[in-house]
């Protein structure tokens, strides 16, 4: 994960974050099909996760709620500046949230587990409490077409106050 310090701006955030998303799309529709391996979600979840992370990094820079030093790895923090100070702001939809928040628990979840299987074309993950967590094909592509969108609205927003192209 790239810290915060190393951002110059919010430029450079949503370039990282695009490089993350780019990877999982190129994971999901042209690695996937070519060796159809359902070991490749984690490395997917992992990049839509960093990804979210940097394109919400890259609003609140852009915004002025994060400062430099804050605490990146605080992702729940993270999650809350953004739902609660910019996204009204910025009209961007509180959908992207859930998706977002799910997408992170599944990070946390496949990080912290010991215990994981495949089952059935899913990747199962088994919580210390013995919670399961399925992903599978089909929500892996959810997350990313939501990852798109809302990569493309954060993008459309810093680059229409910041004058740049990306």
């Amino acid at each position: 994960m790239f810290n915060l310090l190393e951002m110059d701006n919010s430029i450079d955030a949503l370039s990282v974050a695009e490089k993350y998303f780019r990877n999982a799309d190129h994971m999901i529709f042209v690695t996937y099909s070519l060796l159809n391996d359902v070991r490749l979600f984690p490395t997917v979840i992992h990049d839509l996760y960093e990804g979210f992370i940097q394109t919400l990094n890259a609003i609140l820079i852009h915004d002025g709620d994060l400062k430099k030093g804050y605490d990146s790895a605080n992702v729940r923090g993270l999650i809350y500046l953004a739902e609660s100070k910019v996204f009204r702001k910025y009209k961007i939809s509180s959908d992207f949230i859930s998706v977002i928040k799910t997408v992170v628990e599944f990070e946390e979840a496949i990080s912290s587990s010991k215990t994981h299987f495949i089952r059935e074309n899913r990747f199962v993950v088994c919580s210390k409490n013995y919670n399961l967590k399925t992903i599978d094909l089909n929500l892996i592509k959810k997350y990313n077409v939501v990852a798109k969108d809302f990569f493309k609205k954060i993008k459309e927003v810093v680059m229409n106050n910041e004058g740049k192209s990306l």
